[in-house]
């Protein structure tokens, strides 16, 4: 259980694309470092995975397997096989997997991954972090149905008014958590919740031009974070299960 009040905000750290079937040599190697910086400092981590590739990925279903059973890791549905919908890429020439599909296909997508990855693993699937960070109303009723509590996102998404399904958006990227942490502790208030998205490629040491840090400043970072009595970090289902009657849209973002 987590302590609501007492100005405390609240982090969720959520490592995305785990799987990919494009992933090199190299990002897998990042995958287990990244596991092993959070396990480290026992801080808990959101992996949001894409069943349908890593169908054909054992090794990296064991690792997943390994840091799920230590507790500090959640698993969380990151569409089925992130691939582009070209229904909306002809629509708006946007990236998403799920927006503009059918209901019936959308419903089919999260049922078929949820059920494979709570196969592989012994934990429950209850969050939705679709591809692009993109989905529609038709996602959220396909949510409902197949039991997916939340959904995190951007923040631009459609409403969540009209359903149960909470909303727990993407805030900020590992780059400017800094200055999140500087705000909150300059101006603490009470449950405010960042969730904070990052990819294999976000560090240096995957040698790609969109690198922001290194792993050893991502380690800092998390050292600063522990340190922080007003700062506690959480996973999707903590903050939907436990601190989501205490949030509002409003008070959602960094």
């Amino acid at each position: 259980h987590i302590p609501l009040g007492m100005n405390r905000s609240f982090l969720v750290f959520r490592y995305d694309d785990y799987g990919k079937s494009t992933w090199t040599a190299t990002s897998k190697q990042l995958d287990y470092a990244v596991l092993e910086t959070f396990r480290s400092r026992a801080i808990p981590l959101v992996v949001a995975a894409i069943p349908e590739p890593l169908n054909e990925q054992p090794d990296s279903i064991n690792l997943l397997d390994r840091y799920v059973s230590s507790g500090l890791v959640e698993v969380v549905l990151h569409g089925w096989d992130h691939k582009p919908s070209q229904v909306l890429l002809a629509n708006s020439g946007i990236k998403g997997e799920l927006p503009g599909l059918p209901y019936e296909e959308q419903l089919k997508r999260l049922l078929q991954g949820k059920r494979l990855l709570e196969s592989w693993l012994n934990q429950s699937v209850t969050t939705l972090a679709p591809p692009w960070n993109r989905y529609d109303t038709t996602t959220l009723r396909a949510c409902e149905t197949a039991g997916i509590q939340a959904v995190t996102a951007d923040v631009h998404g459609p409403s969540l008014y009209d359903t149960p399904v909470l909303l727990l958006p993407s805030t900020t990227s590992l780059s400017g958590l800094v200055k999140v942490i500087d705000r909150w502790e300059q101006d603490p208030r009470p449950n405010r919740l960042a969730v904070v998205c990052f990819h294999s490629y976000d560090f240096k040491e995957d040698g790609g031009n969109q690198a922001g840090l290194s792993l050893q400043q991502l380690d800092a970072v998390l050292k600063r974070v522990s340190a922080s009595p007003g700062i506690a970090v959480v996973d999707c289902r903590t903050a939907t299960q436990q601190l989501g009657n205490k949030l509002s849209l409003a008070r959602l973002t960094a």
